[in-house]
Protein backbone atom coordinates (compact mmCIF):
# COMPACT_ATOMS: atom_id res chain seq x y z
CA UNK A 1 0.00 0.00 0.00
CA UNK A 2 1.48 2.90 -0.83
CA UNK A 3 2.16 5.85 2.24
CA UNK A 4 0.50 8.35 2.65
CA UNK A 5 1.94 11.79 2.56
CA UNK A 6 0.78 14.95 4.21
CA UNK A 7 1.86 18.37 4.24
CA UNK A 8 1.08 20.25 7.51
CA UNK A 9 1.51 24.38 6.96
CA UNK A 10 1.90 26.38 8.35
CA UNK A 11 4.30 24.23 10.63
CA UNK A 12 5.42 25.80 13.90
CA UNK A 13 8.18 23.62 15.52
CA UNK A 14 7.41 25.19 19.01
CA UNK A 15 3.81 24.17 18.18
CA UNK A 16 3.22 21.49 20.37
CA UNK A 17 -0.10 20.66 18.70
CA UNK A 18 1.65 19.88 15.52
CA UNK A 19 4.52 18.11 16.43
CA UNK A 20 2.41 15.46 18.46
CA UNK A 21 0.02 14.68 16.10
CA UNK A 22 2.74 14.90 13.31
CA UNK A 23 4.44 11.96 15.23
CA UNK A 24 1.18 10.17 15.70
CA UNK A 25 0.56 10.21 12.51
CA UNK A 26 4.13 8.94 11.94
CA UNK A 27 3.71 5.54 14.03
CA UNK A 28 0.32 5.07 11.56
CA UNK A 29 2.63 5.32 8.84
CA UNK A 30 1.93 8.11 7.54
CA UNK A 31 4.51 10.46 5.71
CA UNK A 32 4.26 13.84 7.29
CA UNK A 33 6.30 17.47 6.44
CA UNK A 34 6.40 20.41 7.68
CA UNK A 35 5.33 23.03 5.01
CA UNK A 36 6.83 26.07 6.18
CA UNK A 37 6.23 29.04 8.42
CA UNK A 38 3.14 30.72 6.23
CA UNK A 39 5.19 31.92 3.28
CA UNK A 40 4.64 30.59 -0.47
CA UNK A 41 4.66 27.49 -1.17
CA UNK A 42 2.83 26.41 -4.37
CA UNK A 43 6.30 25.88 -6.21
CA UNK A 44 6.85 23.14 -3.30
CA UNK A 45 3.70 21.87 -3.45
CA UNK A 46 3.74 21.42 -7.22
CA UNK A 47 7.57 20.43 -7.94
CA UNK A 48 8.49 18.75 -4.77
CA UNK A 49 6.71 17.22 -1.96
CA UNK A 50 4.57 15.26 -4.03
CA UNK A 51 2.27 15.44 -1.32
CA UNK A 52 -1.64 13.28 -1.41
CA UNK A 53 -2.84 15.82 0.97
CA UNK A 54 -2.42 19.54 2.12
CA UNK A 55 -3.45 20.07 5.28
CA UNK A 56 -4.21 23.63 6.45
CA UNK A 57 -4.00 24.59 10.49
CA UNK A 58 -4.34 28.88 9.92
CA UNK A 59 -4.93 30.64 6.77
CA UNK A 60 -4.39 34.43 7.82
CA UNK A 61 -0.90 33.64 7.05
CA UNK A 62 -1.72 33.15 3.42
CA UNK A 63 -4.78 35.31 3.48
CA UNK A 64 -4.73 38.19 5.57
CA UNK A 65 -2.35 41.75 4.81
CA UNK A 66 -2.46 45.33 6.79
CA UNK A 67 -4.29 46.56 4.17
CA UNK A 68 -7.82 45.28 2.67
CA UNK A 69 -6.57 45.37 -1.58
CA UNK A 70 -3.51 43.04 -0.64
CA UNK A 71 -5.75 40.57 1.47
CA UNK A 72 -8.13 40.05 -1.11
CA UNK A 73 -4.84 39.78 -3.80
CA UNK A 74 -2.91 37.19 -1.78
CA UNK A 75 -6.42 35.56 -1.09
CA UNK A 76 -7.55 35.03 -4.61
CA UNK A 77 -3.93 34.04 -5.38
CA UNK A 78 -4.19 31.18 -2.71
CA UNK A 79 -7.54 29.97 -4.09
CA UNK A 80 -6.11 30.26 -7.65
CA UNK A 81 -3.26 27.87 -6.35
CA UNK A 82 -4.84 25.18 -4.43
CA UNK A 83 -7.37 24.72 -7.78
CA UNK A 84 -4.36 24.19 -9.96
CA UNK A 85 -3.12 22.03 -7.14
CA UNK A 86 -6.49 20.04 -6.79
CA UNK A 87 -6.51 19.55 -10.45
CA UNK A 88 -3.10 17.82 -9.94
CA UNK A 89 -4.95 15.24 -7.86
CA UNK A 90 -4.35 16.80 -4.26
CA UNK A 91 -6.09 17.25 -1.51
CA UNK A 92 -7.14 19.93 0.60
CA UNK A 93 -7.65 19.54 4.80
CA UNK A 94 -8.41 22.61 6.77
CA UNK A 95 -8.71 21.86 10.82
CA UNK A 96 -10.62 25.06 11.96
CA UNK A 97 -8.89 26.04 15.10
CA UNK A 98 -10.85 29.42 15.42
CA UNK A 99 -13.22 30.62 13.16
CA UNK A 100 -10.84 33.71 11.66
CA UNK A 101 -7.15 35.60 13.12
CA UNK A 102 -7.69 36.41 16.44
CA UNK A 103 -7.68 40.38 16.40
CA UNK A 104 -7.93 40.62 12.25
CA UNK A 105 -8.32 43.66 10.91
CA UNK A 106 -10.83 42.72 9.23
CA UNK A 107 -13.40 40.01 10.31
CA UNK A 108 -15.85 40.39 8.00
CA UNK A 109 -13.35 40.18 4.69
CA UNK A 110 -11.60 37.72 6.10
CA UNK A 111 -14.78 35.59 6.85
CA UNK A 112 -15.67 36.09 3.40
CA UNK A 113 -12.17 35.25 1.83
CA UNK A 114 -12.20 31.97 3.74
CA UNK A 115 -15.82 31.00 2.85
CA UNK A 116 -14.63 30.84 -0.84
CA UNK A 117 -11.11 28.99 0.44
CA UNK A 118 -13.51 26.47 2.01
CA UNK A 119 -15.64 25.78 -0.79
CA UNK A 120 -12.55 23.91 -2.58
CA UNK A 121 -11.59 21.83 0.88
CA UNK A 122 -12.02 18.12 0.48
CA UNK A 123 -12.51 18.52 4.35
CA UNK A 124 -13.18 20.20 7.51
CA UNK A 125 -11.71 18.99 10.92
CA UNK A 126 -13.26 20.55 14.30
CA UNK A 127 -12.54 19.99 17.91
CA UNK A 128 -16.12 19.20 19.14
CA UNK A 129 -19.63 19.32 18.29
CA UNK A 130 -19.95 22.90 19.31
CA UNK A 131 -17.15 24.21 16.77
CA UNK A 132 -18.11 21.81 14.27
CA UNK A 133 -21.87 23.60 13.97
CA UNK A 134 -20.44 27.15 14.40
CA UNK A 135 -17.76 25.83 11.80
CA UNK A 136 -20.79 25.29 9.39
CA UNK A 137 -22.64 28.02 10.02
CA UNK A 138 -20.12 30.80 9.49
CA UNK A 139 -18.86 29.07 6.59
CA UNK A 140 -22.26 27.91 4.61
CA UNK A 141 -20.62 24.46 4.45
CA UNK A 142 -22.78 20.94 4.42
CA UNK A 143 -22.10 19.23 8.42
CA UNK A 144 -20.99 16.19 6.56
CA UNK A 145 -17.87 17.68 5.12
CA UNK A 146 -16.91 19.18 8.68
CA UNK A 147 -15.64 16.07 10.92
CA UNK A 148 -15.13 16.41 15.20
CA UNK A 149 -11.51 15.19 15.51
CA UNK A 150 -10.53 16.11 19.58
CA UNK A 151 -7.67 18.20 20.35
CA UNK A 152 -4.85 15.63 22.09
CA UNK A 153 -3.66 16.14 25.63
CA UNK A 154 -0.11 17.10 26.78
CA UNK A 155 0.09 14.72 29.47
CA UNK A 156 3.56 13.39 28.66
CA UNK A 157 4.14 16.58 26.54
CA UNK A 158 6.17 18.57 29.17
CA UNK A 159 8.10 18.09 32.23
CA UNK A 160 5.88 17.16 35.24
CA UNK A 161 8.36 16.69 38.12
CA UNK A 162 8.92 19.31 40.23
CA UNK A 163 5.97 19.08 43.43
CA UNK A 164 3.41 22.09 44.39
CA UNK A 165 5.60 22.86 47.78
CA UNK A 166 8.97 23.21 45.73
CA UNK A 167 6.76 24.88 43.11
CA UNK A 168 5.28 27.60 45.61
CA UNK A 169 8.60 27.76 47.42
CA UNK A 170 10.29 28.81 44.02
CA UNK A 171 7.91 31.55 43.01
CA UNK A 172 7.77 32.90 46.96
CA UNK A 173 4.29 32.12 47.74
CA UNK A 174 2.58 30.75 51.02
CA UNK A 175 1.99 27.41 50.65
CA UNK A 176 -1.59 27.36 52.43
CA UNK A 177 -2.62 30.30 50.39
CA UNK A 178 -4.92 29.67 47.65
CA UNK A 179 -3.31 30.66 44.16
CA UNK A 180 -4.67 31.16 40.78
CA UNK A 181 -3.30 31.32 37.68
CA UNK A 182 -2.93 32.46 34.40
CA UNK A 183 -0.19 31.01 31.89
CA UNK A 184 0.34 31.71 28.57
CA UNK A 185 0.84 34.32 25.64
CA UNK A 186 -1.48 37.50 26.75
CA UNK A 187 -3.56 38.80 23.64
CA UNK A 188 -6.46 40.75 23.96
CA UNK A 189 -9.13 38.35 23.34
CA UNK A 190 -7.99 36.61 26.57
CA UNK A 191 -8.75 39.14 29.26
CA UNK A 192 -6.52 39.28 31.16
CA UNK A 193 -7.49 43.10 32.09
CA UNK A 194 -10.71 41.05 33.29
CA UNK A 195 -9.05 38.76 35.22
CA UNK A 196 -7.40 41.37 36.95
CA UNK A 197 -10.70 43.64 37.31
CA UNK A 198 -12.56 40.64 38.74
CA UNK A 199 -9.26 39.61 41.09
CA UNK A 200 -9.67 43.08 42.78
CA UNK A 201 -12.99 42.91 43.63
CA UNK A 202 -12.76 39.51 45.29
CA UNK A 203 -9.40 40.24 47.27
CA UNK A 204 -11.08 42.98 49.01
CA UNK A 205 -14.48 40.33 50.06
CA UNK A 206 -11.98 38.82 52.21
CA UNK A 207 -9.99 39.43 55.07
CA UNK A 208 -5.93 39.52 55.15
CA UNK A 209 -5.56 36.22 55.89
CA UNK A 210 -7.35 34.84 53.42
CA UNK A 211 -6.56 36.85 50.43
CA UNK A 212 -5.64 34.98 46.87
CA UNK A 213 -2.88 35.51 45.24
CA UNK A 214 -3.10 35.35 41.43
CA UNK A 215 0.09 34.41 38.97
CA UNK A 216 -0.11 35.70 35.69
CA UNK A 217 3.01 34.45 33.72
CA UNK A 218 3.05 35.11 29.84
CA UNK A 219 4.89 36.89 26.88
CA UNK A 220 2.00 39.80 26.47
CA UNK A 221 1.80 40.76 22.59
CA UNK A 222 2.03 44.22 21.25
CA UNK A 223 3.57 47.54 22.23
CA UNK A 224 2.55 48.86 26.01
CA UNK A 225 0.61 45.57 27.03
CA UNK A 226 3.54 45.32 29.93
CA UNK A 227 2.31 49.19 31.23
CA UNK A 228 -1.35 48.33 30.66
CA UNK A 229 -1.31 44.79 32.99
CA UNK A 230 1.10 46.88 35.51
CA UNK A 231 -1.05 49.93 35.74
CA UNK A 232 -4.06 47.16 36.65
CA UNK A 233 -2.21 45.57 38.89
CA UNK A 234 -1.59 49.13 40.96
CA UNK A 235 0.23 48.33 44.03
CA UNK A 236 -1.69 45.04 44.86
CA UNK A 237 1.19 42.61 46.20
CA UNK A 238 -0.83 39.55 45.63
CA UNK A 239 -0.60 39.69 41.83
CA UNK A 240 2.41 38.72 41.10
CA UNK A 241 3.27 39.41 36.95
CA UNK A 242 5.71 37.81 34.75
CA UNK A 243 6.18 38.99 31.88
CA UNK A 244 8.33 37.14 28.90
CA UNK A 245 8.47 33.70 27.34
CA UNK A 246 7.56 30.99 29.65
CA UNK A 247 9.99 27.73 28.50
CA UNK A 248 8.91 24.23 28.68
CA UNK A 249 10.56 23.62 31.66
CA UNK A 250 8.96 25.90 33.60
CA UNK A 251 5.60 25.91 32.59
CA UNK A 252 5.35 23.00 35.37
CA UNK A 253 6.76 25.47 38.29
CA UNK A 254 3.48 27.93 37.41
CA UNK A 255 0.95 24.93 36.66
CA UNK A 256 1.79 23.34 40.21
CA UNK A 257 2.04 25.90 42.28
CA UNK A 258 -1.78 27.51 41.14
CA UNK A 259 -5.04 25.82 42.71
CA UNK A 260 -6.94 26.65 39.88
CA UNK A 261 -5.95 28.22 35.90
CA UNK A 262 -7.91 30.96 34.99
CA UNK A 263 -9.21 31.43 31.19
CA UNK A 264 -11.08 34.86 31.00
CA UNK A 265 -11.22 34.65 27.54
CA UNK A 266 -13.72 37.15 25.24
CA UNK A 267 -13.38 34.91 22.35
CA UNK A 268 -12.94 31.55 22.04
CA UNK A 269 -13.61 28.16 19.70
CA UNK A 270 -11.22 25.80 20.88
CA UNK A 271 -8.84 26.12 23.55
CA UNK A 272 -5.21 23.58 23.89
CA UNK A 273 -4.86 25.85 27.11
CA UNK A 274 -7.51 24.36 28.86
CA UNK A 275 -6.42 20.96 27.87
CA UNK A 276 -2.86 21.63 29.24
CA UNK A 277 -4.09 22.95 32.50
CA UNK A 278 -6.01 19.59 32.64
CA UNK A 279 -2.84 17.73 31.77
CA UNK A 280 -1.72 19.14 34.46
CA UNK A 281 -4.44 18.06 37.00
CA UNK A 282 -5.78 21.60 37.74
CA UNK A 283 -9.11 22.78 38.37
CA UNK A 284 -9.73 25.47 35.66
CA UNK A 285 -12.23 28.80 35.45
CA UNK A 286 -13.69 29.26 32.01
CA UNK A 287 -16.84 30.86 30.16
CA UNK A 288 -18.84 28.17 28.52
CA UNK A 289 -17.87 29.01 25.18
CA UNK A 290 -17.20 27.17 21.89
CA UNK A 291 -15.24 23.51 23.16
CA UNK A 292 -14.64 25.04 26.45
CA UNK A 293 -17.79 23.52 27.46
CA UNK A 294 -17.58 19.89 25.76
CA UNK A 295 -14.05 19.53 27.29
CA UNK A 296 -15.08 20.85 31.07
CA UNK A 297 -17.54 19.50 32.99
CA UNK A 298 -18.81 21.07 36.72
CA UNK A 299 -17.01 18.44 38.21
CA UNK A 300 -13.96 19.79 36.61
CA UNK A 301 -14.41 23.49 36.09
CA UNK A 302 -16.20 26.42 37.31
CA UNK A 303 -18.10 27.64 33.98
CA UNK A 304 -19.74 30.72 33.31
CA UNK A 305 -21.85 32.40 31.13
CA UNK A 306 -19.45 34.45 28.63
CA UNK A 307 -22.50 36.84 28.45
CA UNK A 308 -23.01 37.24 32.20
CA UNK A 309 -20.64 40.50 32.86
CA UNK A 310 -19.87 39.19 35.99
CA UNK A 311 -19.99 35.88 35.23
CA UNK A 312 -15.67 35.70 35.80
CA UNK A 313 -16.44 37.02 39.20
CA UNK A 314 -18.84 34.69 39.78
CA UNK A 315 -16.76 32.05 39.00
CA UNK A 316 -13.81 33.53 41.38
CA UNK A 317 -15.92 33.96 44.31
CA UNK A 318 -16.89 30.17 43.96
CA UNK A 319 -13.55 28.69 43.47
CA UNK A 320 -12.28 30.71 46.92
CA UNK A 321 -15.70 29.50 48.52
CA UNK A 322 -15.17 25.69 47.21
CA UNK A 323 -10.89 26.05 47.69
CA UNK A 324 -11.00 22.55 50.01
CA UNK A 325 -12.83 21.05 46.26
CA UNK A 326 -10.35 21.92 43.87
CA UNK A 327 -7.34 19.53 44.29
CA UNK A 328 -10.46 16.61 43.45
CA UNK A 329 -11.54 18.88 40.58
CA UNK A 330 -8.07 19.18 39.11
CA UNK A 331 -7.61 14.88 39.83
CA UNK A 332 -11.27 14.53 38.04
CA UNK A 333 -9.65 16.77 35.07
CA UNK A 334 -6.84 14.83 34.79
CA UNK A 335 -8.58 11.38 34.77
CA UNK A 336 -11.12 12.86 31.81
CA UNK A 337 -8.01 14.49 29.83
CA UNK A 338 -6.95 11.13 29.32
CA UNK A 339 -8.70 9.68 26.97
CA UNK A 340 -8.00 12.06 24.31
CA UNK A 341 -4.50 10.58 23.66
CA UNK A 342 -3.09 11.53 20.53
CA UNK A 343 -2.57 7.87 18.95
CA UNK A 344 -6.83 8.13 18.95
CA UNK A 345 -6.45 11.76 17.69
CA UNK A 346 -4.02 10.65 14.79
CA UNK A 347 -6.17 7.62 13.98
CA UNK A 348 -9.57 9.77 13.54
CA UNK A 349 -7.01 12.13 11.44
CA UNK A 350 -6.32 9.62 9.47
CA UNK A 351 -10.18 8.23 8.97
CA UNK A 352 -10.59 12.53 8.12
CA UNK A 353 -7.95 12.01 5.17
CA UNK A 354 -9.12 8.67 3.91
CA UNK A 355 -11.97 10.42 3.24
CA UNK A 356 -11.29 13.14 1.17
CA UNK A 357 -9.49 11.06 -0.60
CA UNK A 358 -12.45 9.35 -2.13
CA UNK A 359 -13.79 12.26 -3.29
Amino acid sequence: MKTLKVVHLPFYEDNLYQTELMDALGKLEVETLPGGGGGTFFRSALKRWNADILHFHWLHPYMVRPSAPKTVALSLSLIAQILVLKARGIKIVWTAHNIQSHESPFPTLERRLQRHFLRHCDAVIAHCECAKTEVARSFHLPSRKVHVVPHGNYVASYPNTISHEQARAKLNLPQEALVFAFVGQIRPYKGVLDLIKAFHQIAEEVDEASKPFLLIAGKPSGEGTVEQIQQAIGNNSHIRFAPGFVPDEELQTYMNAADAVVFPYRDILTSGAVLLAMSFGRACIAPRRGCIGETLDDKGGFLYDPDDKDGLLKSLRSALNKSSDLNAMGYHNFECVQKWSWESVAKQTLEVYRRALKK
